[in-house]
């Protein structure tokens, strides 16, 4: 129950956040393409892409986890929470809240399920092992719970609080970035969309699998599974801001590449605060608060990635193809 349902719990957030409210929904243009032309326009452009992206973060990545001084924002968060306290209380209570209950419920079935096993285990090395079996139980079930947390987006209003106490004087409730589907009736959703959907959840699920069998390595295997994880973190905290400033599902899902040295910077930080218990019921807020402050001194500039059905009938069907005489 506590990796299962942890999971499960975490899985069913992150769904009602990314397909809830808040959102325009709009068909990709790609639906359109004749699938005589799927060689050209589809496979071969999204393969290229794939190719640019991953020689994009090589050459950048850790100029880019400088750039900004990412990793100070937890830290800034902090800093802002304590001078702010009076703003940022009440919401920072319900979250931690939230935390405590969560935590509560996975630490007692990870006592009664898996902390036998590694007390019968560890318990040839002594009271030190009998240490380590405990200390290593409160540290798992933080991973499981900041799993349900982060993908649940509890933190959602305090991003809001955030913006609105420095400055920001938008309706924040009219913000409604584009979120791009492809519709299961079309080509395009049986021919490219869906199975390339399949594959990436596949490979992500059994990533995360052996991600999770490190956190169970006593008492070092959280650490390295919140380290492991960092930008994958940064990409939970930063969802909620790029929402407000209007970036769509692609141009969030993009912005992660062009700035995975500062994701990556900004979520190793967040991830080892949060790796300790109970702190991390604070850190979450104080996490947000960062990001959004990150998000503040160094604005990202949604770029248009979306062709329009007019670039796509444009774009030549073959580099190779020699126009007709």
């Amino acid at each position: 129950m506590s990796f299962t349902g942890s999971l499960a719990l975490a899985g069913i957030g992150g769904l009602v956040y990314k397909f809830g409210g808040g959102q325009s929904y709009e068909k990709l243009p790609y639906v359109n393409i004749p699938f005589n032309q799927y060689l050209d326009k589809v496979y071969k452009k999204q393969f290229s892409k794939i190719m640019s992206r991953t020689r994009y973060v090589l050459m950048n990545f850790f100029k880019d986890a400088f750039t900004g001084g990412a990793f100070m924002y937890p830290f800034k968060g902090f800093l802002e929470f304590n001078t702010n306290k009076s703003s940022y209380s009440t919401t920072m209570l319900g979250i931690l809240s939230s935390y405590l209950i969560m935590f509560a419920l996975v630490s007692f079935v990870y006592w009664v399920t898996i902390t036998p096993m590694y007390t019968a285990f560890l318990i040839v090395l002594g009271p030190i092992g009998l240490f380590i079996a405990i200390f290593h139980s409160f540290l798992q079930a933080n991973v499981f719970t900041l799993l349900f947390m982060r993908l649940s987006h509890f933190n959602n209003h305090l991003v809001e609080v955030c913006l609105e106490k420095n400055g920001l004087e938008e309706n924040l409730s009219e913000v409604k970035p584009i979120k791009y589907y492809a519709p299961i009736n079309s080509i395009y959703f049986w021919a490219y969309y869906f199975p390339f959907k399949l594959v990436k959840y596949m490979l992500g699920l059994s990533v995360l699998f052996v991600l999770l069998v490190i956190s169970f390595f006593p008492l070092i295997g959280p650490i390295l599974f919140h380290i492991l994880i960092s930008p994958f973190i940064t990409q939970i905290y930063f969802t909620k801001v790029l929402r407000l400033q209007n970036f769509d599902n692609i141009q969030r899902r993009e912005n992660i590449y062009l700035h995975a040295g500062q994701y990556a910077s900004f979520g190793f930080l967040a991830g080892l605060i949060e790796s300790v218990p109970i702190l991390a019921g604070f850190a979450i807020s104080t996490n947000t608060i960062g990001s959004v402050l990150f998000n503040l001194d160094h604005p990202m500039v949604p770029e248009n990635l979306v062709e329009t059905q007019a670039e796509i009938e444009a774009a030549p069907q073959d580099i190779n193809q020699q126009p007709n005489q």
